[in-house]
């Protein structure tokens, strides 16, 4: 359930960010000139303590692992979860940002994103609201009553989007290159 719901987020994080980068006369900066990542090859990754004969591996990446130690909440760690991170808290500052701007132009995208990411972080109301949101969908699957009648609601099911996977955005196995 929890996979499920981060990709959800990520696919509707990647939706609203791309909805904001390419509207139509957007002005509006996502990153700072100053702000540009660092990339390519580094020197510092290297260690230089091992001899690249004795061990390519350590030799190559020694200085990058060293610090850049696996953090406690995470069972792997590595350039691409870094890069997935900071992907993260980019889109989170943008939808943060949209939800807060009062200015936006009514029916614009910003103003669309914003109000919509706000209904989702809206807590207090989602608690309120319980399964009644879902609860035609529950009924649906309570009604299932023989194999025609799962096969019917497992079609309505995917068709409406559950049970499919987005792959590429969590990490579930250890990887040497991750």
């Amino acid at each position: 359930m929890a996979a499920r719901r981060i990709s959800t987020v990520l696919t509707l994080s990647l939706t609203i960010f791309a909805a904001l980068l390419f509207a139509p006369g957007g002005t509006r900066r996502l990153m700072a000139a100053d702000d540009t990542p660092a990339h390519g090859f580094d020197v510092a990754d290297l260690d230089r303590s091992c001899k690249p004969c004795d061990d390519f591996y350590q030799f190559a990446v020694g200085g990058w692992l060293k610090a850049n130690p696996i953090p406690p909440e995470y069972p792997l760690w590595g350039s691409f979860i870094t890069l997935a991170e900071r992907n993260l808290q980019a889109l989170h500052g943008i939808l943060e940002a949209a939800a807060a701007n009062r200015a936006a132009a009514p029916g614009s995208n910003e103003q669309k994103v914003g109000d919509f990411y706000a209904a989702c972080m809206n807590e207090p109301a989602i608690e309120a609201a319980g399964v009644t949101p879902i609860q035609p969908e529950l009924d649906r699957i309570n009604g299932i009553s023989d194999r025609a009648s799962l096969l019917t609601e497992l079609g309505h099911l995917h068709t409406a989007g559950f049970g499919q996977e987005d792959h590429g955005e969590i990490v579930t196995t250890a990887h040497p290159m991750m």
